[in-house]
């Protein structure tokens, strides 16, 4: 995932929101990596 190329490098990012009792899960151990030039929408 990780290359010299990237300038935004996450890795094992995990979010959790509560909602009351009941727990959300957004994001589950994912890695992300944007290189140069990438764009996001």
């Amino acid at each position: 995932m990780a290359t010299p190329d990237n300038i935004v490098t996450g890795r094992n990012l995990s979010k959790i929101y509560r909602q009351g009792e009941i727990n959300v899960t957004a994001l589950d151990n994912i890695s992300l990596g944007i290189a140069a030039g990438e764009f996001l929408t």
